[in-house]
């Protein structure tokens, strides 16, 4: 469904006019055209039907019946000459406007947009129908300069000349009825109507300013700020307060119930708590106490006791840790399943590497690869050797080095063959690793 909400319901181009000049034969129209969510149709050609009727809204005496298309602006805006359309039944020149009452009909498309009684005569189209006078032969025995104003009255959203009072002559020899329309324009705290040959202006007083503007920036001056999704909600969305101590918070709600803050804390950082629905912690996004430049972020239960978390330390090293680590990877042949394998725990940062290695006559050297040189302390060192020969009384380890270990069969054997070897030591940097700690060392300050 579409409608029509009009500018002035129908407006009247008062034309002034001469008793030798010729009278335009229209009627000034305009409004803006929207659909049924009440949202204008913009750049749109649009169908309008006018109809003229006689003495009753409803009846059929139709006097007058046109079509017009018009385009409407990016505004829905559009307006039409009434009597200038396609014509479809009657005349408008012949129309006899003393002999009132007319109603309008306006339909767009095969939307009825309903009927309105003519209430002002079109002036000058009445003039030109009445008898000619000439100015000064008007009489006016009463002398009385109230009695011929025209009165501008306005009903609902209706604003109309009304005649009954008499008629004034408006000097309008273009007879152009486009520079008829007066504009409403504001400027600053200024409202001015314009039109041809002057203005007027109202200075409107302009209420003190809570939101202020800086540059391209703008702020609230003073007190909080709540969000909510409408004016006759009482339950905020958002809220943005004082926390004091020159600290912002802001509080994200869901059905009025808190569920996440964000706010600067009183080490100069700042913090991010999100809630569960038990209203307890569930992440923490913070930094360490006593190191406010490092940050931080623990996973807590449902009884607010972090079971989760990681950080950087003063010395700038990661640490992530969990009542149990993993890693997952898709299962292979079943798309709906996944691997999961723990990770290998104890009391020490370690690095491991394994491989297969070959005895000639008796002995082998075994070289580490570059990167576990790298990695790895080569002073704590462990090495487990599984001989893949039964024909051997056992190996040993005779030297151990940062480049690789020596391998020597027992009791001065020489045999050939292949060999298992793995060699476990402590990751460079990690020797003092701390197995007992304090509880605040990993705690996100908030």
């Amino acid at each position: 469904m579409k409608k029509i909400n009009l500018l002035s319901t129908f407006l009247f181009c008062v034309f002034s006019y001469c008793l030798m000049a010729q009278v335009p034969q229209s009627i000034n129209y305009q409004a803006i055209a929207r659909d049924a969510d009440g949202c204008p149709l913009t750049e749109e050609t649009i169908d309008i039907q006018i109809t003229i009727r006689k003495d009753s809204a409803n009846n059929n005496n139709i006097i007058y019946r046109e079509d017009h298309s018009p385009t409407t602006s990016p505004n829905g805006y559009f307006k039409l000459l009434i009597g200038q359309g396609d014509n479809a039944i009657g005349d408008f020149d012949q129309i006899d406007w003393y002999d009132s009452p007319y109603f309008l009909n306006v339909k767009m498309g095969n939307e009825d947009m309903g009927t309105s009684r003519i209430v002002s005569v079109p002036y000058a189209l009445f003039a030109e129908r009445a008898q000619s006078v000439e100015n000064d032969e008007v009489d006016d025995a009463d002398a009385d300069p109230d009695n011929e104003i025209q009165e501008l009255v306005r009903v609902g959203n209706q604003v109309f000349l009304d005649p009954g009072q008499g008629s004034v002559t408006v000097d309008d020899a273009d007879a152009d009825p486009e520079n008829e329309i007066q504009e409403l324009l504001l400027s600053g705290n200024t409202l001015s109507l314009v039109r041809q040959g002057g203005s007027a202006s109202v200075d409107l007083p302009m209420p003190a300013a809570v939101w202020q503007e800086d540059g391209t920036d703008i702020f609230y001056g003073e007190g909080n700020v709540y969000v909510r999704n409408s004016s006759s909600s009482n339950e905020n969305l958002v809220s943005f307060v004082d926390g004091g101590n020159g600290r912002g918070f802001v509080v994200a709600h869901k059905s009025g119930i808190d569920k996440a803050y964000m706010f600067g804390s009183d080490l100069n950082t700042g913090v991010i708590n999100t809630l569960g629905e038990n209203g307890n912690l569930n992440v923490l996004i913070a930094s360490l106490e006593d190191y406010p430049n490092h940050g931080a972020v623990g996973v807590f239960d449902s009884d607010n006791n972090q079971q989760a978390g990681m950080y950087v330390k003063s010395t700038g090293e990661g640490v992530i840790f969990a009542d149990c680590k993993n890693f997952r990877m898709d299962h292979p042949q079943q798309s709906d399943k996944e691997i999961w394998y723990a990770c290998i725990e104890g009391p020490e940062a370690a690095a491991y590497e394994r491989g297969t290695a070959t005895l000639t006559n008796g002995e082998t050297f075994v070289p580490f690869s570059e990167h576990f040189q790298w990695v790895a302390n080569h002073e704590t060192m462990t090495v487990v050797l599984t001989p893949l020969s039964s024909n051997t009384v056992g190996l040993a380890v005779i030297g151990k080095s940062a480049g690789g270990f020596k391998v020597k069969e027992l009791m001065n054997g020489a045999g050939n063959f292949d060999f298992d070897w793995e060699v476990k030591c402590v990751r460079k940097g990690y020797e003092d690793y701390k197995v007992i700690r304090s509880k605040r060392e990993d705690l996100p300050a908030h």
